[in-house]
């Protein structure tokens, strides 16, 4: 156990801030900033990584129609390994965009300049919704540009058994797509999208050869998707609220036999009732396709399909006070979402959700 154990701490904080009435050169703002702290412990390495976002929304309404928008965001990581040296990993960006909006159109355009470490990267921005005159049915489109931030934090919340990294590199990501979305009988909702995405420098999670316990960060220098999403849904004022989602992801790459660690098929439903007053009902189902691993003998295989069913309540005592109840992998499944690491069969969990400021 003790060379499995992999243990995790995050400490941080959100402060957000926005004016309430125009400025007045009729100008709306909302900075947010975010700091977080993380430290990380397998095989008694410890490494602290410190996590700095500051975006600031900026808009200015020209008038009914037009809009000037402009984004700033920094994205500071400071990653401490034992025993190396600091890692600096820092993302800046502006995205001035130019938004125009009628009944039946609504149009963005813009460009995203990004510095990542020093380098500039010109990313797109463009977006198009075309609706029917009752908005019961929109077209969409867009071509759009985006980076996912490299850090440990945010590579252990999607792996939990991945071996420290040795670099942080940002997943450049450039997406076209197409799709739709819509109402039906005001109840149902529904939506389809279609898009291809190219990436720069996708982690792949490859587990070692040597006993298989540890994932590594296996950088894709390109890769590329063709993206399948779907969702509907069935909303009746806040008593009822269920939907169903599923996605299929394409992955094309080179330098790999297969995209090691991304899941190619996820489906999930959940579903919110309030039974009674004061008492909520909650069910989720979540069905995957396996991911792609690696055999001690480096043969890449793809991995088990897995199925997960949850249930739970939740009743409010007071205005402040709720109590909650849940049951997890209630069909006590047995599959790994990573190679060697089983999940939890059937357990049983509850608490006290605490509220404050409420009146």
């Amino acid at each position: 156990k003790d060379q499995l154990r992999q243990r995790f701490q995050t400490f941080g904080g959100k402060l957000s801030l926005r004016n309430l009435e125009p400025t007045e050169f009729g100008v709306n703002y909302h900075p947010t900033i975010r700091i977080s702290v993380f430290n990380g412990t397998n095989d008694i390495k410890k490494a602290t990584e410190a996590n700095s976002v500051l975006y600031v929304p900026i808009e200015k309404r020209i008038n009914d129609n037009f809009a000037f928008n402009l984004g700033l965001t920094a994205d500071l990581t400071n990653f401490r390994p034992r025993d190396t040296a600091t890692i600096q990993n820092n993302l800046y960006s502006v995205a001035p965009a130019l938004n125009y909006v009628t009944d039946n159109l609504s149009i963005t355009a813009g460009v995203i300049p990004t510095w990542q470490n020093k380098e500039f990267k010109l990313l797109p921005n463009f977006t198009a919704d075309i609706t029917t005159n009752n908005k019961y049915f929109t077209l969409q489109f867009g071509w759009v540009g985006y980076y996912n931030k490299g850090s440990y934090e945010r590579f252990a919340s999607i792996n939990p058994w991945i071996s420290q990294p040795l670099s942080l590199l940002n997943t450049k990501a450039d997406e076209i797509y197409g799709g739709f979305k819509g109402t039906l009988a005001e109840h149902f909702t529904y939506s389809a999208k279609l898009g291809y995405v190219s990436y720069r420098n996708m982690p792949l999670f490859l587990n070692d050869t040597i006993d298989g316990k540890n994932f590594n960060i296996l950088y894709a220098t390109k890769m590329q998707s063709v993206l399948m999403h779907g969702e509907i849904g069935y909303i009746q004022g806040e008593n009822f609220n269920a939907n169903a989602f599923i996605t299929i992801n394409n992955y094309r790459i080179k330098e790999q036999p297969k995209a090691f660690g991304l899941q190619p098929l996820e489906l999930g439903a959940n579903l919110r009732w309030q039974a009674v007053r004061n008492l909520w009902v909650n069910a989720d189902l979540n069905i995957f396709g396996g991911a792609p691993y690696q055999t001690l003998n480096k043969i890449s295989r793809s991995g088990e399909s897995g199925i997960d069913l949850g249930a739970g309540l939740e009743y409010k005592i007071t205005r402040q006070i709720n109590l909650w109840f849940q049951m997890n992998n209630i069909f006590n499944n047995k599959y790994e979402r990573w190679n060697q690491y089983p999940v939890y069969g059937f357990n049983i969990l509850g608490g006290i959700i605490f509220s404050f400021n409420q009146k």
